[in-house]
C-alpha cells in the first residue's frame, strides 16, 4: 500500500506542476500574440484540463485508501465510512474546500471556452484558485500539526507554490514550445528570445521562494543537521537537494550564459543559425527530467516521519483503528481537533503526538511501535 501511496501522490503533484505551470505560462511567460494563435491555445487547454482532472481523481482516490486502511473494511464497505470521514474531521472538511475548488476552476475553465477569450481577469481567477487548492495540501500536512493559518502552513504553501512555478513553467515549455520551436517560430528570433527571457525572470524569483521556504522547512523537519545522515527521511531529502542542485547549476547556466546569447542571436539579423536555441532546449528538457524524479523523491518524502517530530515525543503508528465501529467510535468521539490531519497523513507514516495518543479510550485502538 506503501508504494500505492507514493504513486498516487506523485501523480497527484505532477497534475499539481501542469495545472500551475500552465497559468503560469499564459499569466507570465506567453506573450498574448503567441498564445492566441490556435494550435498554442490548445495545446493549453487539453494540459491545463489534465492538470485539473488528474488533482480531482488522485485526491479522491488518496481520500478512499485512507478511509479502507484506517477502516480495516471491505472496498464496497468503505463507502460506508466516507460520509463522516468527509463531514467529522479536519482532513475531510480540507479535501471538500479542495473539491469546491476545483468546481470553480472548472466552470471557470468552461466559460472561458464558451465565450472563447481568455482575458486577465479570468486568468488571475485561475491564479487565486490553485493558490487555495496550494494551501488545501499545506492544511493537511504536517506543517498542519500546530493548527490552520499559522507560519509553517503559510512557510510551506509558499514552498509548494514557488517549487510548481519553477518546475511547472519549465514541463510547460518542454511540453507546449519545444515541439514546434524550430519548425514554426525560428524565424521569429525576437518571440523566441522573449519567452527565454521571461522564463528565466519567473524560475529566478520562484527559486528564491523555493530557498528561502526550503530552508525553514529543513530545519523545521529535521531538527539537527546530524539527521541528514543518520535518518532514512533525511537521506531521501539529501538525494532531493542533490538533484535540485542540479536544476539552479541548469538554471544558472541558462540564465548568464545562454539567455544572453539568445538575445544577442536574436538582435543579429545576418545570423540565421540557431546553436544556443538549440542548447537551451536540451538544458531545459534535462530540467524537465529531473523535475519528474524530485516529484517522486517528494512523493516518498510525504509519506515519511520527519525526525523532528519523532525528537519530540511523536510516535508511529502501525495500525489504524482495527475495525469499523473503532472508527466509528473515534470519529463521534473526536470530531473536532487535532487528530484528523495527522491520522489521515498516512498509513505506515502517520504520526501521532503524544498528547493526541493519550486522549483516554484511543489508547485501547492504537499500537505505537
Amino acid at each position: 500500500m506503501q508504494i500505492l501511496h507514493i504513486c498516487l501522490n506523485a501523480i497527484e503533484f505532477l497534475s499539481l506542476f501542469i495545472a500551475i505551470g500552465a497559468i503560469i505560462c499564459r499569466l507570465w511567460i506567453f506573450p498574448s500574440s503567441f498564445f492566441e494563435q490556435n494550435n498554442i491555445r490548445t495545446q493549453w487547454k487539453k494540459i491545463l484540463t489534465i492538470g485539473l482532472y488528474g488533482i480531482g481523481i488522485t485526491s479522491l482516490c488518496i481520500l478512499f485508501i485512507r478511509t479502507m486502511e484506517m477502516s480495516s473494511a471491505s472496498t464496497f464497505d468503505t463507502v460506508y465510512f466516507l460520509k463522516p470521514v468527509l463531514l467529522k474531521t479536519h482532513y475531510g472538511h480540507i479535501l471538500i474546500i479542495r473539491m469546491m475548488l476545483l468546481i470553480l476552476a472548472g466552470f471557470t475553465f468552461f466559460w472561458i471556452n464558451h465565450h472563447r477569450q481568455f482575458t486577465n481577469t479570468t486568468a488571475y481567477t485561475l491564479f487565486l484558485i490553485m493558490i487555495g487548492i496550494i494551501f488545501t495540501y499545506s492544511a493537511t500536512s504536517h506543517a498542519a500539526r500546530a493548527g490552520d493559518f499559522t507560519l509553517d502552513e503559510f512557510v510551506d504553501s509558499l514552498h509548494i507554490f514557488s517549487g510548481l512555478t519553477w518546475g511547472g513553467s519549465i514541463i510547460m515549455m518542454s511540453i507546449i514550445i519545444f515541439p514546434n520551436l524550430i519548425e514554426k517560430f525560428i524565424k521569429n528570433k525576437i518571440m523566441i528570445a522573449t519567452l527565454m527571457n521571461r522564463l528565466s525572470i519567473v524560475c529566478t524569483y520562484a527559486l528564491c521562494g523555493v530557498l528561502i521556504s526550503g530552508i525553514y522547512n529543513a530545519w523545521r523537519l529535521l531538527g539537527s543537521f546530524q539527521s541528514f545522515i543518520n535518518t532514512e527521511y533525511g537521506n531521501i531529502l539529501l538525494t532531493k537537494l542533490f538533484f535540485v542542485t542540479l536544476l539552479i547549476i541548469l538554471g544558472t547556466i541558462n540564465h548568464f550564459v545562454l539567455v544572453p546569447h539568445i538575445r544577442i542571436w536574436a538582435s543579429d539579423k545576418k545570423n540565421i543559425g540557431y546553436p544556443c536555441v538549440k542548447k537551451i532546449m536540451i538544458t531545459i528538457s534535462a530540467e524537465a527530467i529531473i523535475i519528474c524524479i524530485i516529484i517522486i523523491l517528494t512523493a516518498i518524502l510525504i509519506n515519511g516521519i520527519p525526525p523532528a517530530l519523532m525528537m519530540k515525543g511523536v510516535s508511529r503508528v502501525k495500525s489504524f483503528f482495527r475495525t469499523p465501529s473503532s472508527l466509528e467510535y473515534i470519529l463521534g468521539a473526536y470530531p473536532e481537533k487535532r487528530l484528523d490531519p495527522l491520522s489521515f497523513a498516512r498509513l505506515g507514516g502517520v504520526v501521532v503526538s503524544s498528547a493526541e495518543v493519550n486522549i483516554g479510550p484511543q489508547r485501547k485502538i492504537i499500537r505505537t511501535l
